[in-house]
């Protein structure tokens, strides 16, 4: 059994598990989004929710370092 978060990378092993939780974040996000915004019916709110959503998913790409 092989360890996944070594350091090989040039990373702390524990940076590169955060890297792996931001990457699985974004794939959520890209799954689920709309589940996010639920039942928001008020175009305004919907879209300042939307605009949240890809300012969060666009911060989680630079952090996993994509």
């Amino acid at each position: 059994m092989s360890q996944r978060f070594d350091g090989r990378s040039g990373k702390k092993p524990q940076a590169e598990a955060r890297r792996h939780v931001y990457r699985s974040l974004v794939c959520l996000i890209d799954d689920y989004g709309g589940a996010i915004v639920g039942d928001i019916d008020d175009p305004f709110d919907r879209r300042r929710l939307d605009k949240a959503i890809a300012a969060v998913r666009k911060e989680l790409q630079k952090k996993a370092d994509y």
